[in-house]
């Protein structure tokens, strides 16, 4: 049985919880804009590198192969990566590491996290310990291929948050995410132990049909309508003249796809500001949309 990883809570979403407070220590790190990965050693047997849909990453299939040369954990281990490729932005990554027959080659594997799967309770101060030590064993086969990404500061001050946050936005980044470092790693949930601070509201959501274009975009593709786990419908637009055309020729390579969708902000009606398309995520499932 695949266990279903934890999904990330965007901190303007927790702040609306009565029951949320700042009391609490939470490691900053980097958010990078990548394809989260994670590999899971059961019973001293590594498996493959999977996508956060519990899929295996077919081109990924030459660093799992690598795993092997490694000596097995005396427990049941998950390792969780976010892969990336410098100077690749992501709908290249996300291309490239699609790929089902060749190779992504020069990704680099950052990782994050560890978790004991028969003990999921551990806090995240010590699962950051054991990846400090576990970036040097798998420096030994992926040969560069491998990062730590770094915890910036703990802190329970927002102001601090927002302060990193700042300094990795104007300096091109993603954002920042937030894990409580007392708490344990909550399989299938999505809860204020792992935050996420991002300069726009981002969301998954499922493409569930097309509209047709006008003007510019007569016979061909205008809008797409996506849908969320709350039921509302948005009609977005952001896509290139080449995607417009290919869907619009062949609806059943985006009609069903979860996509990212990003907005200005997210209105009090739960409706978004704004929204546009930004990339399919082929990482991800009709389960994973928020």
């Amino acid at each position: 049985m695949t266990l279903p990883i934890q999904k990330v809570l965007h901190l303007s979403e927790a702040k609306k919880k009565k029951s949320f407070t700042f009391s609490r220590n939470y490691a900053i790190l980097p958010k990078l804009d990548g394809w989260y990965v994670y590999v899971d050693c059961i019973e001293g047997v590594w498996g493959q590198l999977c996508s956060s849909a519990g899929r295996e990453i077919p081109s990924l299939t030459y660093l799992s192969a690598k795993l092997k040369k490694l000596s097995s954990p005396s427990r049941n281990l998950r390792f969780i990566f976010e892969a990336t490729i410098p100077d690749k932005l992501f709908h290249e990554l996300n291309g490239i590491l699609n790929r089902k027959y060749e190779p992504a080659e020069g990704v680099v594997l950052n990782l994050h996290d560890i978790v004991a799967i028969d003990e999921p309770t551990t806090p995240f101060y010590v699962r950051y310990e054991k990846c400090k030590l576990y970036k040097d064993v798998f420096q030994q086969v992926f040969d560069g291929q491998v990062s730590l990404i770094p915890v910036l500061e703990i802190s329970k001050e927002e102001p601090v948050f927002y302060n990193h946050f700042g300094d990795i936005i104007t300096a091109g980044g993603e954002g920042v995410i937030l894990k409580d470092i007392d708490s344990g790693y909550h399989f299938g949930k999505r809860n204020d132990s792992m935050l996420k601070i991002k300069e726009e509201v981002t969301k998954d959501l499922v493409v569930v049909g097309m509209v047709a274009g006008e003007g510019k975009y007569s016979d061909t593709l205008g809008a797409l309508r996506v849908k969320g786990k709350n039921g509302i419908v948005h009609t977005i637009s952001g896509m290139t003249d080449g995607q417009r055309e290919l869907w619009w020729g062949k609806p059943d390579l985006i009609v069903g796809k979860v996509v990212e969708v990003k907005a200005m902000k997210e209105l009090p009606d739960d409706s978004l500001r704004e929204p546009r398309f930004k990339c399919i995520r082929e990482d991800k499932t009709i389960g994973d949309i928020d």
